[in-house]
């Protein structure tokens, strides 16, 4: 039977992953955001001009 408990005690991380996580948390955070905040503000734009245009039909 495996013991997880034993298994568990020696789990290391690895160093290549945490390095990795740093990097995708450090740079990647702004780009995701970036793209979040312009789909909200062409949505917005769109929206705005929409209603605009349906009063002009």
């Amino acid at each position: 039977m495996i013991s997880f408990e034993e298994e568990l005690k020696k789990f290391h991380r690895s160093p290549e992953l945490e390095e990795g996580e740093d990097t995708i948390f450090k740079e990647n955070m702004t780009d995701v955001l970036d793209i979040v905040l312009g789909v909200a503000n062409n949505f917005d734009n769109e929206m705005m001009g929409s209603m605009g245009n349906d009063s002009n039909q």
